[in-house]
């Protein structure tokens, strides 16, 4: 059982390209003469402590090549996404074609960064509190630890990591946010390695190593045991993705209670949030958890703590909700490698993602834990 909660550092990785990605993935490099290769993007992000929201307005993403001139467009569409949806999980990219050759950098370029932290009052009311971040640089360039090749042969599987703890610049003594001293807006360095893997796609791929997925959109084409998750781009293009659903997906409604119909309890009426793993040689998703998406569902990131058998969250020094668990109405519980875990791996001292909604009374209701680990390779 849980009750409170110890803020715990946690990195950010992120990658703005990512939701960028998933938007647009036009190369202007490439053309119907040029040999194209597919690129598959993930990005994720182990959580900040310092913010509920770090919402990201993403310019322009390319791969670039050690060759004077070697940039292969990406994205050039202006992209907006909250970092902090993706702690511990990863989301995947549109799939991408372009040009075959060799590179070593992804460049990405940020328009703007809201900070956003939300405090309640005594009745549970919500404010959400926004300030702009001052960016040190705009134009980032990530060096990968090793040269990636495009190719028609394989996938390039590209996983971008960007800290937050490290991006947020704080004064070491004090540990509070360093303000820039003409806007006095906190600032903001991005701080971010890129990691890649390469997919042969001409022979049969070996089992994948699970990574945990996090997707939000729209249901179409839903079928028995499918269905298109979508997302609508400002330019009114649709970019989707297939969920696969089984006998063991959970499926939940919005006061986050499973639904026992399963994938009939689904509809096109709303927005759906999924959780599952990722087939990056089919580019689709074997859902785990599928919920029927609220405004009020955030993630919270803290200690579990247990005092006299009630369960608590503590996600910072001054704030911890204690945590309601209906054992005949169980959360998922995952770890960030996307592996089904047992509630009992619940416990005093254990580091959890929650994303749920707080009750009037301010106690946590979840719909899933995930219990970070340190993220696998990608292994094909």
């Amino acid at each position: 059982m849980f009750t409170s909660i110890s803020p715990f550092s946690r990195s950010f990785l992120l990658v703005l390209l990512g939701a960028a990605l998933i938007t647009a993935c036009n190369s202007s490099d490439t053309t119907s003469s040029v040999d194209t290769g597919d690129v598959a993007l993930l990005i994720t992000d182990n959580p900040t402590s310092a913010y509920d929201e770090i919402n990201v307005v993403a310019e322009q993403v390319s791969l670039v090549g050690e060759g004077l001139g070697h940039e292969a467009h990406l994205m050039t569409k202006t992209v907006t996404f909250n970092l902090l949806d993706l702690r511990n999980t990863f989301r995947r990219l549109s799939k991408c074609k372009a040009p075959v050759g060799t590179y070593n950098k992804v460049r990405f370029r940020i328009k703007d960064v809201e900070l956003v932290k939300y405090s309640y009052d005594k009745n549970g009311k919500e404010t959400r509190h926004s300030n702009k971040a001052h960016l040190k640089k705009k134009l980032i360039d990530l060096t990968a630890r090793k040269q990636f090749a495009v190719s028609r042969h394989h996938k390039l599987v590209v996983k971008l990591d960007l800290d937050a703890d490290k991006s947020l610049v704080t004064d070491p003594a004090t540990e509070e946010p360093v303000l820039d001293p003409v806007t006095k807006d906190p600032v903001f360095d991005p701080d971010a390695t890129v990691d890649t893997d390469e997919v042969p796609t001409d022979t049969p791929p070996q089992e994948v190593t699970p990574v945990l997925m996090n997707e939000l959109g729209d249901v179409r084409n839903l079928q028995t045991d499918s269905f298109d998750l979508c997302n609508t781009n400002p330019d009114q293009s649709v970019d989707c993705i297939q969920v696969n659903v089984n006998l063991d997906t959970v499926v939940m409604n919005p006061a986050l209670a499973r639904v026992t119909t399963g994938i009939s309890g689904i509809n096109e009426t709303f927005q759906w949030k999924v959780f599952g793993h990722l087939d990056v040689i089919t580019d689709t998703i074997n859902a785990l958890h599928v919920i029927e998406h609220r405004s009020q569902h955030r993630t919270y990131s803290g200690t579990l703590e247990v005092v006299n058998d009630q369960i608590g969250l503590r996600v910072s020094d001054t704030t911890s909700y204690p945590v309601t668990i209906d054992s005949d109405n169980l959360p998922g519980v995952y770890d960030s490698a996307g592996n089904v875990l047992d509630v009992n791996a619940l416990g005093a001292g254990v580091n959890v993602e929650v994303i749920g909604m707080l009750g009037l009374t301010g106690s946590l209701k979840p719909g899933v834990i995930i219990i970070p680990i340190p993220v696998p390779c990608l292994l094909y």
